[in-house]
């Protein structure tokens, strides 16, 4: 079975379930096959990500599996992801979940407060994600669905998202998210995917792209009723986490992007 027929029978029990994949386990290995190591994701809790009003994905590159087997494509998006220090390190690092907490912390200050949000960045430690264990009020999503290495291929990446684009937009549309946090590569698979030239009237960039992406994210955007937002991968060694955190609220009040995409203040 290829991958875009695993696909198909993924998403066809995604709509079936509704992100709700209490069989997901008998599924995964009778119809699907351990052999295929494809990276099974999307919502990680439909009760929760349905009361969210931010509900928030991250899109990232590929799921990491290493030599004895071990990865997210493990986990039922319907369980939700260990992240806690307790739990099994899956892979990660000791970078990646700390960060999208930060990120999701600093994104859900903007919605609740505005303009008057704290920019002081919190010990993640004391954030009620890491202190539950289980991170599942978000969706996860990985642009290339075949397991990735501990380095990934950039190119190889945006390929595969170009060729299973129509996949890759039903999913991402059965989810329905109005935040996405991205980085580079799947930043640019998204846009490849979705045709989208910012330099059209009916799209609206409010940073203009430059190749000092790293020093002065994050780079904000708007698709339709989305909001996009550019950082680095949460497992990028060199983020400056007090002062990045900063520039996520700062930069999402200067855009404006919630008033316009929540109606609100």
């Amino acid at each position: 079975m290829n991958t875009k027929d695993i696909y198909r029978k993924y998403l066809d029990l995604v709509i079936e379930t509704n992100h709700s994949l209490d069989n997901f386990e008998e599924f995964r290995i009778d119809e699907l096959n351990y052999e295929n190591r494809f990276s099974f994701d999307g919502v990680l809790n439909i009760e929760k990500w349905e009361k969210q009003k931010i509900k928030l994905m991250f899109l990232l590159k590929e799921s990491y599996v290493d030599k004895k087997g071990n990865g997210f494509y493990k986990i039922a998006p319907s369980h939700g992801l260990p992240i806690s220090k307790n739990k099994k390190n899956l892979g990660t690092g000791r970078l990646f979940f700390p960060n999208i907490l930060l990120f999701k912390e600093a994104i859900e200050r903007v919605y609740k407060d505005g303009i008057k949000a704290d920019t002081e960045i919190p010990d993640y430690r004391s954030l009620p994600d890491w202190e539950s264990g289980i991170l599942d009020s978000i969706a996860y999503f990985n642009m290339k669905k075949s397991l990735g290495k501990s380095s990934s291929n950039d190119k190889d990446i945006i390929e595969f998202a170009i060729n299973h684009s129509n996949l890759i937009i039903e999913h991402i549309d059965l989810i329905s998210p109005n935040v996405i946090v991205c980085n580079k590569t799947s930043y640019l698979a998204y846009k490849k995917i979705y045709e989208i030239n910012y330099k059209r009237k009916d799209n609206k960039v409010y940073f203009k792209e430059t190749k000092a992406f790293q020093k002065k994210p994050p780079r904000i955007y708007k698709h339709g009723q989305r909001i996009l937002i550019l950082l680095p991968h949460p497992s990028y060694r060199k983020i400056n986490r007090a002062t990045l955190f900063k520039n996520i609220i700062d930069e999402l009040n200067k855009s404006k992007v919630f008033d316009e995409v929540f109606m609100k203040r």
